[in-house]
């Protein structure tokens, strides 16, 4: 009984590797409003980039280049341009991320004066 119900339970989360069709597609009725939608398909602004870099903790993690965001907090009048030209240029699709899509990892003790 136990090796039928893990067939049953294989075969009901496996695809065949069929499209789905056009029937099955428009069954699926839209979750998000219209009006919100049409919201995120919208082009980033320089707006949300400097809302953004005003909310980073201004003491988190360094950058690959070293620099908190306190850096481009109080230098943000020099730095602004160069930060939101290079953030909209991948935002709206023009550019690839991948030069820019690296992570630091930092292994911060939990202790005091460490």
């Amino acid at each position: 009984m136990a090796m039928r119900r893990g067939a049953i339970f294989n075969g009901s989360f496996c695809t065949d590797g069929g499209v789905l069709d056009d029937e099955n597609f428009n069954a699926v009725k839209p979750r998000v409003p219209d009006n919100f939608r049409q919201g995120l398909i919208l082009p980033f602004t320089r707006e949300e980039i400097e809302a953004s870099v005003k909310n980073i903790g201004p003491t988190k993690s360094l950058g690959l280049d070293g620099m908190t965001a306190l850096f481009y907090q109080k230098y943000w009048n020099v730095v602004r341009d160069y930060v939101c030209d290079a953030c909209l240029y991948v935002l709206n699709g023009n550019g690839d991320v991948s030069t820019m899509n690296k992570t630091l990892i930092t292994s911060t003790p939990k202790i005091n004066l460490p």
